[in-house]
């Protein structure tokens, strides 16, 4: 019974070892950018980023990274051929020049996000998103300063939501300091809303 097993976990093995068996997921972008093969939803969100001039992420703090469907958003979206590939990365990216701000809620006070504090500094967990996403392809993310979002009922979250990210005014113009305020703004009525709906429910 464990050789019968054996051959046939090798079987499995074998029939699995040519090229064409796998995905890949670089070598499907590659292709999709040199024959404009790209699903419909996913090119209009590589339009999006190749029109913007700011970039505003707002999103909590999951498992000290982003959350799934964010992420899943720039697996799809950040495809080699079209948005980085070959030099064209970091200074040299293909966004260089465009900016990127993170708006994010963590659930705990800043001390707790500190260097040195109780989940340790907030810089060294977002580097991943900051280094390995988007400067990767090209965005500037230097005017980043983050604050935390209590974990109290959802009214309390919702009051607090527009002042879950600071940015340092001196690097930064008026225009992307009144397009921060829009986008928290905008977030801010989306969860009034939704409360508001939840409360009618009731």
């Amino acid at each position: 019974m464990q050789c019968s097993s054996t051959r046939f976990q090798q079987a499995e093995f074998h029939q699995h070892q040519g090229p064409a068996d796998y995905f890949k997921p670089q070598i499907e972008e590659r292709y999709a950018t040199e024959t404009y093969g790209f699903a419909d939803d996913v090119e209009s969100e590589i339009q999006k980023l190749e029109w913007c001039d700011l970039m505003i992420w707002q999103f909590p703090l999951w498992w000290f990274g982003l959350p799934g469907i964010l992420k899943g958003w720039v697996d799809r979206v950040f495809a080699m051929g079209r948005t980085y590939g070959g030099e064209r990365l970091y200074a040299n990216g293909v966004f260089r020049g465009k900016r990127a701000m993170l708006s994010l809620t963590t659930g705990g006070p800043p001390p707790v996000y500190a260097k040195g504090g109780f989940n340790d500094d907030i810089v060294a967990i977002l580097r991943p998103v900051q280094r390995g996403m988007l400067q990767f392809v090209g965005f500037d993310v230097r005017c980043l300063r983050t604050g935390a979002v209590g974990t109290g009922p959802a009214s309390r979250a919702s009051r607090r939501l527009c002042r879950a990210a600071e940015i340092d005014r001196g690097r930064t113009t008026r225009r992307d300091w009144n397009l921060l305020n829009a986008a928290r703004a905008s977030v801010a009525g989306l969860c009034y809303n939704r409360l508001q709906k939840s409360a009618g429910t009731k």
